[in-house]
Parts: C-alpha cells; sequence; structure tokens
C-alpha cells in the first residue's frame, strides 16, 4: 500500500488486515524491513529520505511491532547520513550489539561505517 503500484494486491492486503484486525499488532521482522528498502530503492527510485519516511511511519505505528525496533531506527538513521545500503547498516548495529568488534567486508560503502573494516 505503500506504493499502490497493484490494485489487486491492495485488494487483499485490505482484506486480511481486516479479517486480522483483532492480531493487531502486526509483527513485521527486521528482515522484512530491508526487503521493504531495497524494493523501495531499486524498483521505486525513492530516495534516502523518502524510505526514511516511510520506515518512520512504520517505526511509530501502533498497529505493527517490528522487530529490533532501536536497532532499525538506529540504522535507519545511519542509512540517512551515509551512502551504505540499510541492510549493511543494521548488519553493522546487530553485530556490534551481539559483541563484534568489527563486521569484515568488501563493501566499499559499507566500510565507511565504523562497525566495518574493509578487507
Amino acid at each position: 500500500m505503500i506504493t499502490a503500484d497493484d490494485s489487486e494486491q491492495i485488494a487483499r492486503v485490505r482484506r486480511y488486515l481486516r479479517q486480522e484486525r483483532h492480531h493487531a499488532p502486526f509483527w513485521i521482522n527486521r528482515i522484512v524491513v530491508c526487503e521493504l528498502v531495497w524494493s523501495l530503492v531499486t524498483a521505486f527510485k525513492f530516495d534516502r529520505t523518502a524510505v526514511a519516511a516511510v520506515i518512520m511511519l512504520l517505526l511509530r505505528s501502533d498497529e505493527v511491532t517490528i522487530e529490533e525496533h532501536r536497532g532499525v531506527r538506529d540504522a535507519l538513521f545511519r542509512f540517512r547520513t551515509s551512502k551504505a545500503d540499510f541492510a549493511d547498516c543494521l548488519i553493522g548495529l546487530s553485530n556490534g550489539l551481539a559483541g563484534c568488534e568489527r563486521t569484515a567486508t568488501f563493501d566499499r560503502k559499507a566500510a565507511e561505517l565504523d562497525e566495518f573494516e574493509l578487507i
């Protein structure tokens, strides 16, 4: 419903949400957030500011719960202020919380983040 690009899918989602409303808040896995960001950037050409606005709406919603809410929020800040992909921002932060001093990468954009080391 973010892009409104497929009216059939929108109708199906609306029916599903009406039927399952009693199960709210809905759980959104952090990997699904990564996939959403990737789709918005690559398929729909959203810029970083627009992507951040969408994810912030989800983070602030009472209707959904996002896995690792704080990590996703912090990764979103890094995504907005760097050239790294959102998934890399989240990976770096998650690895740091797990005790990793640095995450090795071949990705030059990710390596600009403190949590990464270019190899």
